[in-house]
C-alpha cells in the first residue's frame, strides 16, 4: 500500500515511524525530494532504540522551499556491522499554505 501524508509548505514538518528494526549501534538518515529539491531530514531515534522507534522531521523554513507537488521519500539505515536497509518508500502531498503571515 502506497502511504501519502498530506503536509502545508512552510509548516514545521514530523512524523513518527516504527521501523521494526533495532537501531542500537545504526546511523539513520532520511530525505524527502522531488527533482532538483532534496532536504535531508533530521532524524532521531527515540528510547529506547531496540524497539526502532525513530522521528523524522523538518523545519518550516525547509518546508517552505519545497515545491507543491509530491514527494518521495525514505529511510536509510546503515547498521553497526555495515549493512544498510532502506524503508519503503512513502510520499509527501505538499500543499500550499492558504492564511499567509
Amino acid at each position: 500500500m502506497i502511504e501519502v501524508i498530506r503536509h502545508k509548505r512552510g509548516a514545521t514538518f514530523r512524523l513518527r515511524r516504527l521501523t521494526g528494526i533495532p537501531l542500537e549501534g545504526c546511523s539513520v538518515t532520511a530525505q524527502a525530494r522531488s527533482g532538483n529539491a532534496v532536504t535531508d531530514l533530521a532524524v532521531t531515534i527515540l528510547y529506547p532504540a531496540r524497539l526502532g522507534d525513530i522521528e523524522i522531521a523538518a523545519s518550516a523554513a525547509q518546508t517552505a522551499l519545497w515545491p507543491t507537488s509530491l514527494m518521495q521519500a525514505d529511510i536509510r539505515i546503515v547498521h553497526a556491522n555495515g549493512e544498510i536497509t532502506y524503508s519503503d518508500t512513502f510520499y509527501i502531498n505538499v500543499l500550499d499554505e492558504v492564511t499567509q503571515p
